[in-house]
C-alpha cells in the first residue's frame, strides 16, 4: 500500500504597514488533529487516500499519524460527538428551531417543548389555559416537575410558530425539548440559584446582626445617629438581596403582570419589593423600618428552590442515565467509505460499524462479526450476552469483545431506549384525578390571595391600625401562602414512583396506574412466558418411526417460521437443530389460542397443514377425511395408508386412524401434559401426523414472587394451554385456582367478570393472545420479552422481565399513593390554618417566608422519601 504523501510548505507573507504581527488571519479550516486555527502562511498538510488533511504543525500531523496507523480513530469519534456545536435554543426565536422535534405527519401533530420561567403550579395552570384556548391546539399538559409541555395540534388549524408564540406572548420561554440540553438547563439552574442565594444569606446574616442590635435600641434606647447608621447598613445591605438575589422574582413578575398572569413570583415581589420601598420612606421620615423583612423573604424563597431544585435533579438521574447510553454520532458503512453521522439522521438499513468499547448506536441486527455485549442497562442482565450474525442488538448495548457491523432496524425515536424514556416522560406527565383538581384550585389562588392582602391592609387601616402593622400583615398574607405545595403534591411524587420503577426495570405508562396498583386484590397469571420462562424445548416427537418425526416437524415449523409464539419459536428451532427443510407456505390462518393453518407447498405436492391444540387437529381431521390429499403418498416415505383410499361405506363412521389421534400417542400425550409439559399436534391429509412434547422450565423467582404476591391478592392462572398441563404448573407453584384451554376472548371476558363481581383485577401475560384481557384488567401487566402487540397493550411493562419486581412495584405504588396523600392533605391544611394566622397579625413576615419555604420542602423530602422505602435494587 502506497504511504501518504507529506508535505509541509512555509510562504513568505509582507505585512500590510502598521498591521501588528500578531494579527495573521487564520485559515477558515482548523486543524485536524486539535482543531486549532492554522496560521495563514504554514501549510502542513497530509494526502489521505482522496483527502488533504490540514495541521496547524508537524507536532498535530506526528500524532495523527500514530493514532492512524494503529487504528484508533475512534479517539476523533468520540471528541467530534463530546464537542459536537448543539443549537442555541435561548436564541432561537424562530419556529424553524422546533420542527425538527414535531412528531407525525398526518392530520395531527405533537410537540414536547421545555418552557423556563415555570417557579410554581399557577405557571402550570396558566401555560395550559393559554395553549388550549390556541386554535387548533387539542391537547396541552405541563409537568410541574420537568416543566415540560406536551401539545397535540391540528396541522390544518396551527402551526409551530403560533404556538411557540403563544408560550412566549405569556412571558415564559420555550424551547425545544432535548433531554441532553434539558439536564444541563437544569443543572444551570441549580448553579444560578446557589450563587443567588448564598449572596442573599451572606448579605442577610449581616443585616440580622445589625437589625438585632438595632431591634433592642428601640426598647432600651439608642442614640439618634447610631440609629441612623444601623439603618443606612440595612438599606445597602437590603438592596443585593432584593434586586439581585431577588431579581428573577421581580422581572418574572413584571412579564407576569404584562401578560396578566399571577403566579407564586409575583407574590414574592411584590412582598419584599413593597417591604423595601416602605422602609426607605419610613427612613426618609425617621420612623421603623423592615429592610430585614424584604431580605429574608428573598433568602427563604431561593433556599426552598434551591433544595426543590436539586431533588428534582436527583429524581430526574434515571432519565439522564437513559438519553446517555445513546452515542451522539455513528460510523456509518458506504461501500468502502466510513463516515461519520448523527445518530438522529440513521435510517432503517443503514449499516454501521461499532468497534470494541464503543456502544450501539441504534436497534438493529448483527450482519457481520460476533461479540459479547452489556444489556444490563435495559435488562438487567449482569453478564455479557452473546451476539453473532442475525442475532438482535439494542440500541445503546456495551459492545465488549470484537468488532461487528450492524444492520438498523429502527429511526432513533422508535428505539427501545427512546421509547422507554418517552413512555417515562408520559407517565410523569398524566395527571391523576386528585390533582387535575389541586390544579383548578391553584388556577384561583394567588389572585384570591392578592385580593385578601389588599383586603387586609384596608380593613386594619379603616379599623385604626398603623400603616406600618397594616403592610407588615398584608406582606404576611402574601408571604406565607404556598400554591407550590398543591402544585408539587402529585407530580414530584409521580416523578419519583417512575423513576424508581425505571430504575427497578419496570416501565409504568401513566401516573393513573400508581393508583390502580395500590388497589389491585386479584392477580391473573398467564402460563408461557410468564409463570414459565417461555423458552420451551422439543423434547419428544410422537411418532411411527424417525422418518415420520422429521417429516411431520418440517411441516409444523414450515407453519411457525414466522411465529412469535415461543412454541412456534421451539418447533423451528427443533427443525434447524435437525438440519430439517422449511417449505414455504401460504393462506396462513390463525385460529387464535388453537393453532394455525396454512397450505405448505412441498416438492412432492400441496398440503393443507394444521398445527394446534388436540381439539383443533382433530377437528382438522374429522373435516378432512374425504381430502384430496389423503391419498397422496405419506410425505415421511412410508407407503400409502391403505385407510386413506377408502371412504366410509356408511358415511357416518369415518374410519379412527383418520378422525382421531392414535390411541397410543394420545395416552403418552396427557401422562406429559399431567407432569406439566406441553403436547402440540400437526395433522394434514385427514390424519394426525404427530405430537411434539414441550417443556418448559418454570421460573426460578416464580415460587417466592407468587408468595410474597400472595399476601396483596388472590392468584390463578389462566393459560390457552392444555387443562392438565395448566393444572401442573399450578400446582407446581401452589396455586389451586387454575383454567386451561381459554382463548383470547375466555380471557378477556373472565377478566371483566372479575372486574364486575367487585375486583380490581391484574393480568399479567406476554403474548398477542393476552392483550385483549391485557386491556380490559384494571393493570395490565406484560413481561419483557413479550410480544409487541402485548407490550403496546400494557400498562406496565417488567423489562428486565423478573416477577419478583411485580411486589415490590405494588408495595412501591401504596407507598406512592400514602405519600400522595399526605402531600395534598399538608398543602391545604398549611395554606387553611397559615393564612388566616397571616391575617390576624400572629405571623411577622419573616416567620411567613419561613413557614411557605417550610411548606414547600416538606412536600419534596416528603415525595423524596419514596426512594429511600423501595429496596436496593429501585434505587438511582
Amino acid at each position: 500500500m502506497a504511504e501518504p504523501s507529506i508535505r509541509t510548505r512555509r510562504t513568505r507573507r509582507v505585512r500590510a504597514p502598521g498591521e501588528p504581527a500578531a494579527s495573521l488571519p487564520a485559515k477558515a479550516d482548523p486543524c485536524h488533529h486539535c482543531h486549532e486555527p492554522i496560521p495563514r502562511g504554514l501549510d502542513v498538510v497530509r494526502e489521505q487516500g482522496e483527502q488533504t488533511l490540514r495541521f496547524c504543525c508537524t507536532g498535530c500531523r506526528a500524532v495523527y499519524a500514530f493514532i492512524h496507523a494503529e487504528g484508533l480513530e475512534s479517539f476523533y469519534a468520540k471528541r467530534s460527538a463530546s464537542e459536537a456545536e448543539r443549537p442555541r435554543f435561548d436564541e432561537a426565536d424562530s419556529a424553524y428551531a422546533f420542527e425538527a422535534y414535531v412528531r407525525g405527519d398526518g392530520e395531527e401533530r405533537e410537540l414536547d417543548v421545555a418552557i423556563d420561567g415555570i417557579h410554581c403550579a399557577s405557571c402550570v395552570w396558566l401555560n395550559e389555559k393559554v395553549l388550549l384556548k390556541t386554535e387548533g391546539v387539542r391537547y396541552a399538559r405541563v409537568n410541574y416537575a420537568t416543566h415540560v409541555a406536551t401539545i397535540r395540534w391540528a396541522a390544518d388549524e396551527t402551526d409551530v410558530g403560533t404556538i411557540v408564540a403563544r408560550i412566549r406572548s405569556t412571558g415564559y420561554s420555550p424551547k425545544p425539548n432535548v433531554v441532553s440540553e434539558r439536564s444541563a438547563s437544569r443543572q444551570s439552574e441549580s448553579r444560578e440559584l446557589l450563587i443567588r442565594f448564598g449572596t442573599a444569606a451572606f448579605f442577610a446574616s449581616q443585616l440580622m446582626m445589625y437589625t438585632a442590635a438595632l431591634y433592642a435600641g428601640y426598647f432600651e434606647g439608642i442614640s439618634a445617629a447610631t440609629r441612623r447608621v444601623f439603618e443606612l447598613l440595612g438599606l445597602g445591605l437590603s438592596a443585593p438581596v432584593v434586586f439581585y438575589s431577588g431579581g428573577p422574582f421581580i422581572r418574572s413578575a413584571l412579564r407576569g403582570l404584562r401578560a396578566r398572569r399571577f403566579d407564586m413570583d409575583v407574590l414574592i415581589a411584590v412582598g419584599s419589593v413593597s417591604a423595601y420601598v416602605y422602609s426607605v420612606a419610613q427612613l426618609l421620615r425617621g420612623r421603623e423600618v423592615y429592610f430585614d423583612t424584604a431580605a429574608m423573604i428573598v433568602a427563604l424563597v431561593l433556599l426552598g428552590r434551591y433544595i426543590e431544585s436539586v431533588a428534582k435533579n436527583k429524581a430526574s438521574r434515571a432519565m439522564d442515565l437513559l438519553a446517555e447510553l445513546l452515542p451522539a454520532q455513528a460510523t456509518r458503512l458506504s461501500g468502502d467509505r466510513r463516515e461519520l453521522v448523527a445518530v438522529s439522521a440513521l435510517q432503517p438499513g443503514d449499516r454501521l460499524l461499532v468497534k470494541v468499547g464503543e456502544r450501539v448506536p441504534l436497534d438493529g441486527f448483527v450482519v457481520k462479526g460476533e461479540t459479547e455485549v452489556d444489556v444490563s442497562h435495559l435488562t438487567g442482565e449482569s453478564r455479557p450476552v452473546h451476539r453473532e450474525c442475525s442475532a438482535e442488538v439494542i440500541g445503546g448495548s456495551l459492545n465488549m469483545v470484537g468488532v461487528i457491523e450492524v444492520e438498523v432496524s429502527v429511526v432513533l425515536a422508535d428505539s427501545k431506549v427512546s421509547r422507554i424514556a418517552k413512555a417515562v416522560e408520559e407517565a410523569q406527565l398524566h395527571k391523576p384525578r386528585l390533582q387535575r383538581a389541586a390544579d383548578a384550585l391553584v388556577g384561583v389562588f394567588v389572585p384570591a390571595v392578592l385580593t385578601l392582602s389588599v383586603l387586609t391592609a384596608v380593613t386594619l387601616v379603616a379599623l385604626g391600625e398603623g400603616p406600618g402593622e397594616a403592610l407588615l400583615r398584608a406582606i404576611s398574607v402574601l408571604v406565607i401562602s404556598c400554591p407550590c405545595a398543591l402544585g408539587l403534591a402529585t407530580p414530584l411524587a409521580v416523578m419519583v414512583f417512575s423513576t424508581r420503577a425505571t430504575a427497578g426495570g419496570v416501565l409504568v405508562r401513566s401516573g393513573e396506574t400508581i393508583d390502580a396498583l395500590a388497589r389491585v386484590n386479584r392477580i391473573v397469571f398467564d402460563k408461557t412466558g410468564t409463570l414459565t420462562e417461555g423458552r420451551p424445548e422439543l423434547l419428544e416427537v410422537l411418532a411411527d418411526d424417525s422418518p415420520a418425526s422429521d417429516a411431520a416437524l418440517s411441516m409444523a415449523a414450515s407453519l411457525e417460521v414466522d411465529s412469535e409464539h415461543s412454541i412456534g419459536r421451539a418447533l423451528v428451532r427443533g427443525a434447524r437443530e435437525r438440519a430439517l427443510p422449511l417449505w414455504p407456505h401460504g393462506g396462513l390462518k390463525v385460529a387464535a389460542g388453537r393453532g394455525v393453518e396454512a397450505t405448505v407447498e412441498r416438492d412432492d405436492g400441496t398440503f393443507e397443514v394444521r398445527v394446534g391444540s388436540r381439539g383443533f387437529v382433530t377437528e382438522d381431521a374429522r373435516a378432512t377425511q374425504n381430502d384430496p390429499h389423503g391419498s397422496k403418498p405419506d410425505p415421511h416415505g412410508s407407503k400409502p395408508d391403505p385407510h386413506g383410499s377408502k371412504p366410509d361405506p356408511h358415511g357416518s363412521k369415518p374410519d379412527p386412524r383418520e378422525s382421531t389421534l392414535d390411541p397410543d400417542w394420545d395416552q403418552r400425550a396427557k401422562v406429559y401434559e399431567a407432569g406439566g409439559d406441553s403436547v402440540v399436534w400437526v395433522a394434514w391429509g385427514g390424519r394426525c401426523r404427530a405430537g411434539f412434547v414441550l417443556r418448559d422450565t418454570v421460573r426460578a423467582e416464580a415460587p417466592t414472587a407468587l408468595k410474597a404476591l400472595r399476601a396483596r391478592a388472590q392468584l390463578e392462572v389462566l393459560s390457552g394451554d392444555d387443562p392438565a398441563t395448566t393444572q401442573a404448573v399450578a400446582a407446581r407453584l401452589g396455586l389451586s385456582e387454575a383454567t386451561g384451554g381459554a382463548s383470547p376472548l375466555d380471557k378477556a371476558q373472565r377478566v371483566r367478570a372479575l372486574q364486575a363481581s367487585g375486583c380490581s383485577v391484574m393480568m399479567v401475560g406476554d403474548g398477542i393472545n393476552d392483550a385483549p384481557a391485557l386491556s380490559e384488567a384494571a393493570v395490565g401487566v406484560s413481561m419483557g420479552r413479550g410480544t409487541e402487540i402485548a407490550m403496546e397493550t400494557a400498562d406496565v411493562v417488567i423489562v428486565r422481565d423478573d416477577l419478583s419486581r411485580l411486589e415490590e412495584l405494588m408495595r412501591l405504588a401504596s407507598e406512592t399513593r400514602s405519600v400522595i396523600w399526605q402531600n395534598l392533605f399538608w398543602a391545604l391544611f398549611y395554606n387553611v390554618v397559615a393564612i388566616p394566622l397571616a391575617v390576624v397579625g400572629i405571623l411577622h413576615p419573616i416567620v411567613a417566608a419561613g413557614a411557605m419555604a417550610a411548606s414547600s420542602l416538606l412536600v419534596v423530602l416528603n415525595s423524596l422519601r419514596i426512594g429511600s422505602l423501595a429496596g436496593s435494587a429501585w434505587r438511582v
